[in-house]
């Protein structure tokens, strides 16, 4: 079950991080910088990418896989800092109160 959940926050999280990733794209000109460039060429030339379509297309692959990666780290850090702690914390409590 907590696989379960954990699956479909990534999935989510993803979604949204995308969505915030292209959207910020656009309106930040960080993304016409030269390194940002030489990242994009390194890409391209390495899966063999010509052409704006093709380009935009590893563009989109590009914030698809931060995304995700972001999303994982996300929910890896919710659980392991958030979740568990306060799991152990009312298993404490509970094991506490019986006589």
């Amino acid at each position: 079950m907590r696989l379960a959940i954990k699956t479909i926050a990534v999935v989510l999280l993803a979604f949204v991080y995308t969505r915030a990733i292209y959207l910020w794209s656009w309106l930040d000109p960080f993304f016409a910088g030269l390194a940002w460039q030489r990242i994009f060429g390194f890409l391209a030339h390495l899966f063999g990418v010509s052409g704006a379509e093709q380009g935009e297309d590893l563009q989109l692959a590009l914030f698809l896989l931060v995304a995700v990666l972001l999303a994982v780290l996300s929910v890896w850090l919710l659980d392991r800092y958030v979740c568990r702690p306060a799991y152990h914390a009312l298993a404490r409590q509970r094991t506490a109160k019986r006589p």
